[in-house]
């Protein structure tokens, strides 16, 4: 039988009529959502590019438990909660709706509760979502983190560099209060093998554009 593989890691189970692998994400992360105590989760979206909170949105949260099956019957155990942020960007809904897999969505942006949402000071989550409404040239984000302190470089001057080409491009942005910097297009296109990020204070660090979460660590 053909496995499809979904995540790194993946638990093979036999059904009488499907293949099919589960997804086991988060479950061993103390950070994650999926372990939030009590029976509601309170959320806050923000925009990871502004990091400025995604208000008065209506919000779908679609999950399941991670099965993807070659054929049907397909026992995914897929759930879907709708309702709408407030003023600050906040949204409550039963942890019942949460399962191993879990994506937010609105109608111009997304995100992954499970691997991407992070505890706050009040007992909550913060989730960094990014827009879906770009066309072909977008800027790529990435986010900056203390490899020590796993704190967000903030409010920081940043320069983007391709290096070991003719043409030696460089960017100067600033990232924004979550730590976030937008790539322009055309570092993207000319340096996809050869991009790095400098900070001062801390080692450069290349560019990985390939990396799912869009993180980057630097020391």
């Amino acid at each position: 039988m053909r496995l499809i593989r979904t995540t790194s890691i993946v638990a093979a189970c036999a059904l009488a009529v499907a293949a099919c692998a589960r997804a086991q994400k988060g479950s061993k992360d103390p950070d994650s959502i999926l372990k939030s105590p009590g029976d509601s989760v309170h959320v806050r979206l923000l925009d990871a590019g502004t990091a400025k909170p995604i208000a008065n949105t209506e919000v779908e949260l679609f999950s399941d438990n991670g099965i993807r099956c070659i054929k049907a019957p397909c026992p995914t155990d897929g759930k879907q909660w709708k309702g709408t942020s407030d003023a600050d960007g906040r949204v409550t809904f039963p942890k019942s709706a949460l399962n191993t897999t879990a994506n937010i969505k609105t109608a111009a942006y997304d995100g992954d509760l499970v691997n991407d949402a992070t505890p706050d000071s009040k007992g909550g989550w913060n989730i960094e979502m990014f827009s879906d409404q770009c066309a072909d040239l977008c800027p790529h984000p990435i986010k900056l983190l203390d490899a020590r302190t796993r704190e967000p470089i903030a409010n920081k001057s940043v320069l983007i560099e391709i290096r070991g080409t003719d043409a030696h491009d460089v960017a100067s942005v600033t990232s924004n209060s979550l730590g976030y910097v937008l790539v322009p297009f055309v570092i993207v296109a000319k340096g996809a093998e050869s991009s790095w990020i400098v900070v001062e204070g801390y080692r450069d660090g290349k560019i990985d554009f390939a990396a799912a979460r869009r993180k980057l660590k630097l020391t």
